[in-house]
């Protein structure tokens, strides 16, 4: 289940200011010398990590999120004409893309190629697209603490805008 880390990787990154200040506030007030929070509060600070972050969350909505949903309803798939041996064809579809993010690291950064990859299987399995559209562009959740409807919002086409066009400083650097 490597999955978990790129699932993992969305919650971090998105709460690395809130985070940032906890830890800013509790290393402060001195109510905590813990090494771990020292470290946690300098790791998360690090360009690397939350460029890390970054990749780890681009792979889990361009690879990650549509591939388990293959894995897990593909036997269901057949008026689609996909069925458990066209999953062989995701992994050529990976393996095509990853070597050209091979010799061409900026491609894991393009929208269009890396929500793409999964293109013809996309095209093909009608159910697999209707999914994709309400994941990233219809499910609302609470912002956190409300439960008005004003305080609803898109979270994954929030995340998608910080990973290919990110507004927030930490991200941009």
């Amino acid at each position: 289940r490597q999955d978990i880390a790129t699932e993992g990787a969305m919650a971090v990154l998105m709460n690395v200011p809130f985070y940032l200040q906890f830890l800013n506030w509790k290393l402060s007030c001195g109510t905590s010398d813990s090494i771990l929070s020292k470290n946690l509060f300098i790791l998360l600070r690090s360009v690397e990590m939350v460029a890390m972050l970054r990749v780890l969350c681009i792979i889990h909505v361009a690879v990650t999120i549509p591939h388990r949903w293959l894995a897990g309803n593909c036997s269901k798939l057949a008026e689609d004409d996909f069925g458990l041996y066209d999953m062989g064809r995701t992994v050529d579809l990976l393996e095509e893309a990853f070597l050209k993010i091979a010799d061409d690291g900026r491609l894991i950064l393009q929208e269009d190629f890396m929500m793409g990859i999964f293109g013809p299987i996309i095209a093909q399995v009608g159910r697999l697209k209707d999914y994709l559209k309400y994941m990233f562009e219809e499910k609302e959740a609470f912002s956190l603490g409300s439960r008005h409807d004003d305080d609803k919002y898109l979270p994954f086409d929030e995340l998608i805008v910080q990973l290919f066009y990110p507004t927030a400083d930490f991200i941009r650097e």
